[in-house]
């Protein structure tokens, strides 16, 4: 996302705030319990340049799982450059200028801990805590520690990460203490996949190799009056080694207090004291040095090969992953991220680190007894004082239970529960609202509501899309017509310039005026269906973001099946996601008849003890079986088998078996389970389904499936005996649950609504063809009328224009006189020239500009106003008689279009209540609850009418009123199963009627439970106004754009007059064999690229990133800003070797440059020598030093066989050292001047003395002391 804008005192982040800040570099870098920093570069002639100030606060994410975070502007750095640098930190870090209360005692669990942390801070925020670590401790804040409220969380001794230890999350003004933030990712990341570059940091510093324990204790006065003195008990040796000992050249000793361990009344003793620090050492890895790798690495989630996979390749903060680059010693199979720098502009990750071995000592050593002894007495106080509004449950979301205070940001999908006498409400945070979704107070009627809301959401977001598939569609054909888009320009032309029309229609007739004002009322039925259909779309878009957590409304075709694709998977999540694993058999509840079963003597019926007769059973009757398709199982794991039944009281005997096999084995079973096999009668019940439930283990078994025996009546073959059952529901765990269906029949119920709805728009498209048939058989003048219907239908206005038809059309001449006078070439469809954002169209023609704008027609369907299909004509009606032999007529008798049509039935003989007429309606959508109707009926003196809704197999009878020759009732509580399907019918039956006819005419079914009287067609109006397609067409150019509410261009083709051609848009795909003469490309990413040959000049770059580069040969003349990774460079004479995995470069052969970090090397080889000069480390420390000279051995030894000289500088040891003869050369003029020996020199002055020695102790003189100097 782009970061957005916010004043310095937002409290609420829920719109766009000041705007988004089109920044052109920006990341957030995170790093283990500590730093969280924003930074970011935007242009300094910016729009929001001029407005932003330190302590503004930005959203922005802060990582791939990491969203919408709060950061504040804390520095703004403006140069010459143009580019204004803006830094600031999370929201968090306002800890640091707020302080907790002193002296405030911590005991409990961690969650405890921060509940009372967070109830004495004191500053101008409130801040939410959450901890999954139930281990207990105890602290005490003081004021000389922690000195501000984020050191009393961690940094310091004695904060609540010294104490309980664990991962800090903070999410906005959340702070969350994980026993392990982060998951182990099922990525890797190694050399020659995704690494760009690594470099691993090792420290010891503040590492300790050993501890120093004590304790203190005051002996029993012994009933003297004075205080005896202290006590300081310590361990033989005084220190305790870590396993990590080996790895230091000296101890490092730290100095540890157990006093507080000990009980009151207990004395420490060493053996005490020596057991609790070698806990402590284990406790804390002291002596275990801090590795620290930084990784730059190609993020593959946000490359477009690993698109289908991306959620494997994203890698968080502080999760854990395999690290592996061998030629620097990095092979670590558990590496956790500690630091993540994250580019929120390209939403990737730009580089990790992470820290494998070391951690920072905590002290598990804190408080002394008192403080235990004041925690224990305030514990329960603490806790009751401290209880918060609300409370964080695992996912992060508040739940609260009052009323939440005004002005609190909340978080969808945040709770609320409610108390209402003795029931109770739930309410969730939609994004802008707290919708109730719990009342207990009718919990079966709450599951339906939900039940049907799920279904709603997943299918009406479904039928929108494919919907506006086919509406851009139609919008493709532009009318190509001159004289049809008179036609609309004068039909229409009066809405748009009220002004100008009003002096154009003065001289019409009174007929014409009507009819602009019953156009006017349609446009603005029309902008109030855009409005609702707008707002229906926000609410749609919530419920799917709240349903499965991503769904991306795009209009593109491509997209769009993605989008498809997308609501199966979170349906299949939804039916599987239930206790236990999903259910393993097939059509489980006879959705599908028998489909998948074996059977015999067992069909499928409906009956009233299970959904009121609306839902079919399986039906067992008389001596019968059934099998179910046959299922993979676990070996040794346990399932469940659920069913629902009920069978007839003299049913003999009924059995259920799991009948299994192994893999291979060819056999029908080869074992078999007896789950069921009652002896009491009923079975099940004999008055209401019930539902059985029953566990059984897989044994030694790969597959099986459920077989049902029912041995027939009890009291004599010829009774019927029956048992119903339905629900199955075969899972592996041992809890019960809610029946769901196996998710192979979950996709196929969504395929069965997308195929569904095509149909729908098929069904469209066929209306329109009748019409057209109809109208031809009356003349040419009903075939222009029914041409402009069907364009105009392509526009997606043509229920404006039908009604205008049909309230009366105006002659062709007066149309075409007003048309010819107006001249008006900028056509627009809508109501005023200021109401340009609701247009559907617009065409503009001049003698240098055409231009045509089509706006995007459909974002939802709305509902057929009338549900008959052909409520015109009728002309699909479909008779069923049931009578006794004598037939009945029906005729059809119209009148053409200045009249309504109307459907005779004529009885030969005396019908009955079966004889009826059947008039289809179109699909109804799932969200509707109510149906009204309205139908007249001349004759309807002549015979007893009965009216019913329903399908071949069912229906559902409706009561009516009668208002003279029309009847009209309501249907209240339409079942499912009427909905979404065809074959939907209203029957009307006509008992009584003999020899005589009745005619029906304006069949009228709508939405709601107000039944409608005022005639109007089948239609469907698809409206929306987000994307304009415009095309313009100028002398020597032309160009097709796509453009956005703030005319923003998201994509478009731009063919200039100069031969310059422009297409611009996110994402263009180029299929199958492209050619491009002398094309030049500033910026791409391409996937894969086959060339004969590619020629350069100079190729500049700031960074080349090749992971895999095959060349047999590459020439140039310059390469700059090159990044190169690789084995060898070498010359063409072959002279210099550079190998780059050795980091030796090599001269002629002998002569060679080492860099090895501690052993680098400038070295040339000859007659088995080496002369070399080597920037090294003393042994056994960390201290450079150098070594200069010529040695014998290959491995370069300065310590063996050396000659030369050796440069040390560090503590106590800050000497050179001369190794070999050394020789003094004074004459530095003459070419081989003699040279002096050191040796010699000093032998001579040695002699010297000892002579001198010699002499006085010849002559008495006594004998003075000789220090030898000879080497």
């Amino acid at each position: 996302m782009k970061p957005i804008l916010f004043n310095k005192n937002e409290q609420q982040f829920d719109t766009y705030g000041l705007g988004e800040i089109d920044v052109t570099t920006g990341n957030v870098t995170r790093e283990r319990n500590g730093l969280y920093t924003f930074y970011a570069e935007y242009p300094a002639n910016g729009p929001l340049a001029s407005v932003l100030e330190k302590e503004m606060k930005i959203k922005a994410d802060a990582g791939l799982r990491t969203k919408n975070q709060t950061f504040e502007v804390s520095r703004i750095v403006k140069d010459s450059s143009g580019v204004l640098k803006i830094y600031g930190s999370h929201i968090k870090h306002k800890l640091e200028y707020m302080a907790v209360r002193h002296g405030i005692n911590l005991s409990g669990t961690a969650s405890v801990a921060l509940a009372i942390w967070a109830n004495n801070l004191i500053g101008d925020y409130r801040f939410s805590t959450w901890s999954d670590i139930d281990t207990t401790g105890s602290t005490t804040f003081t004021a000389d520690k922690m000195t501000n409220a984020h050191l009393a969380l961690g940094g310091v001794e004695g904060s609540i990460l010294d104490v309980w230890g664990g991962e800090y999350e903070f999410d906005n003004l959340t702070v969350r203490l994980h026993k392990q933030l982060g998951r182990r990712a099922p990525t890797v990341l190694e050399y020659g996949r995704n690494i760009i570059s690594a470099e691993s940091d090792e420290s010891i510093e503040e590492s300790y190799t050993s501890v120093y324990p004590f304790a203190t204790y005051t002996p029993d006065s012994q009933g003297s009056d004075s205080t005896p003195a202290p006590v300081t008990v310590t361990i033989p040796g005084d220190y305790v080694d870590s396993k990590y000992i080996s790895m230091y050249a000296n101890r490092r000793i730290k100095v540890v207090d157990f006093s507080s361990e000990f009980k009151e009344k207990e004395i420490p003793t060493p053996d005490k004291l020596r057991t609790m620090a070698v806990k402590f050492m284990e406790h804390n890895k002291i002596g275990a040095p801090k590795i620290n790798t930084k990784i730059e690495y190609v993020d593959l989630a946000s490359t477009l090969d690993y698109q289908d996979n991306k959620i494997i390749e994203e890698l968080e903060f502080c999760d854990i992953v395999p690290v592996y680059y061998p030629s620097i010693g990095i092979t670590e199979d558990d590496a956790k991220v500690t630091k993540i720098v994250y580019d929120f502009v390209n939403e990737r990750n730009e580089s990790v680190e992470f820290g494998i071995i070391g951690e920072s000592i905590r002290s598990a050593m804190t408080g002394g007894l008192s403080g235990r002894m004041d925690s224990l007495e305030n514990r329960q106080k603490a806790i009751e004082s401290g209880l918060p509004d609300y409370l964080l449950n695992a996912s992060g979301n508040k739940v609260w239970y009052q009323k939440p205070a005004e002005g609190v940001e909340h978080k969808v999908g945040d709770l609320w529960f409610e108390k209402n006498g003795q029931y109770d409400r739930m309410y969730v945070w939609n994004g802008e609202v707290w919708e109730k979704r719990i009342d207990t107070e009718d919990v079966d009627k709450v599951k339906k509501d939900i039940d049907e809301k799920l279904k709603q959401s997943t299918e009406s977001i479904q039928q929108a899309k494919d919907k506006a598939s086919e509406a851009l569609a139609k919008a493709g054909a532009i009318i190509d017509s001159q004289e049809l888009l008179d036609k609309i320009n004068a039909s229409v032309d009066h809405n748009v310039r009220l002004g100008t029309a009003s002096q154009i229609f003065k001289s019409q007739t009174k007929n014409i005026s009507d009819l602009s004002d019953k156009h006017l009322k349609n446009r603005r039925s029309i902008a109030d269906l855009k409005t609702a259909t707008t707002d229906y779309q926000r609410t749609n878009d919530e419920n799917l973001v709240r349903i499965g957590q991503q769904l991306d409304n795009t209009v593109s075709k491509a997209e769009m099946k993605q989008t498809a694709d997308g609501i199966r998977e979170t349906i299949l999540e939804l039916q599987t996601n239930g206790s236990g694993g999903p259910n393993m058999i097939r059509n489980s509840r006879a959705d599908d008849g028998l489909q998948y079963w074996e059977t015999q003597s067992v069909n499928f019926q409906s009956h009233v003890f299970y959904f009121n007769g609306q839902k079919r059973m399986f039906a067992l009757t008389g001596v019968s079986w059934m099998k179910s398709p046959r299922f993979l199982l676990k070996k040794n794991t346990a399932y469940m088998l659920n069913f629902f039944g009920f069978n007839s009281g003299n049913t003999k005997s009924l059995r259920v078996y799991i009948r299994k096999r192994k893999k291979g084995e060819t056999q029908d079973y080869t074992s078999e389970e007896l789950l069921f096999n009652p002896t009491t009668i009923p079975f099940l019940s004999h008055v209401e389904a019930v539902k059985k439930s029953f566990k059984f283990n897989t044994g030694d078994f790969d597959e099986g499936y459920v077989y049902i025996f029912n041995g027939g009546p009890n009291n004599g073959a010829d009774k019927w005996s029956g048992v119903f059952l339905t629900e199955f529901d075969l899972y592996e765990g041992t809890t019960d649950r809610k029946w769901q269906p196996a998710p192979e029949d979950g996709a196929e119920w969504l395929n069965g609504k997308i195929t569904t709805l095509d149909r729908t728009l098929d069904g469209i498209r066929a209306t329109v063809t009748e019409a057209k048939s109809y109208i031809d058989a009356d003349g040419q003048r009903r075939q222009e009328i029914n041409q402009l219907i069907r364009d105009e239908t392509a526009k997606g206005i043509n229920t404006v224009l039908s009604t205008v038809e049909q309230s009366g059309y105006a002659k062709r001449t007066e149309i075409q006189s007003i048309t010819e006078t107006q001249r008006l070439y900028d056509r627009i469809i809508g109501t005023t020239e200021d109401g340009i954002k609701q247009n559907i169209a617009r065409m503009t023609l001049t003698d240098s500009l055409f231009q045509t704008e089509v706006s995007k027609i459909v974002n939802q369907e709305l509902t057929s106003s009338n549900y008959v299909a052909n409520p015109f004509t009728m002309s699909d009606y479909v008779r069923k008689y049931f009578g006794k032999g004598d037939s009945s007529t029906v005729s059809l008798v119209s009148s053409g279009l200045s009249a309504f049509g109307k459907l005779e039935f004529h009885a030969n003989s005396r019908l009955t209540s079966n004889d009826a007429v059947w008039l289809p309606l179109n699909r109804i959508p799932e969200s509707v609850k109510d149906l009204s109707f309205s139908i007249v009926v001349e004759g309807i003196d002549k015979c007893n009418i009965s009216v019913a809704i329903g399908t071949e197999n069912a229906s559902s009878s409706i009561s009516y009123k009668r208002q003279g020759d029309t009847i009209y009732g309501t249907w209240t509580g339409i079942s499912y199963y009427y909905k979404g399907s065809d074959g939907v019918y209203l029957k009307i039956s006509f008992s009584g009627l003999n020899g005589e006819s009745v005619f029906l005419k304006k069949p009228i079914v709508v939405e709601g439970r107000e039944p409608k009287f005022d005639f109007e067609v089948n239609k469907r109006m698809e409206v929306d106004q987000a994307v304009r397609s415009v095309q313009t067409q100028l002398a020597g150019s032309w160009a097709i754009k796509n453009l956005n509410s703030a005319g923003d261009i998201i994509s478009g083709i731009n063919l200039g007059a100069d031969g310059r051609n422009r297409i611009t848009g996110k994402l263009t795909h180029i299929t199958n064999e492209t050619l491009m003469d002398r094309a030049s490309i500033k910026s791409a990413a391409i996937e894969s690229i086959t060339a004969d040959q590619i020629t350069t000049g100079t190729l500049n770059a700031s960074r080349i990133n090749v992971i895999n580069l095959n060349a047999k040969s590459i020439t140039s003349g310059t390469f700059r800003g090159l990044e190169y990774e690789g084995g060898i460079i070498r010359g063409n004479n072959g002279n210099t070797i550079i190998n780059l995995n050795t980091n030796v470069t090599t001269y002629n052969g002998t002569a060679r440059i080492e860099f090895k970090s501690a052993y680098n090397n400038l070295v040339y080889s000859s007659g088995g020598t080496h002369a070399f000069l080597a920037p090294t480390k003393r042994g056994g420390t960390s201290y450079a030093a150098w070594a200069f000279g010529v040695g014998t051995s290959s491995s370069l030894d300065p310590n063996a066989g050396f000659t030369g000289i050796k440069v040390f500088n560090d503590p106590g040891a800050r000497e050179v050292v001369l190794v070999g003869n050394v020789r003094f050369v004074k004459d530095t003029f003459t070419r081989d001047a003699p040279a002096k020996s050191l040796v010699d020199i000093l032998s001579q002055i040695q002699y010297n003395f000892v002579k001198v020695r010699e002499w006085f102790s010849r002559n008495s003189l006594g004998s003075p002391g000789l220090y030898d100097i000879e080497l």
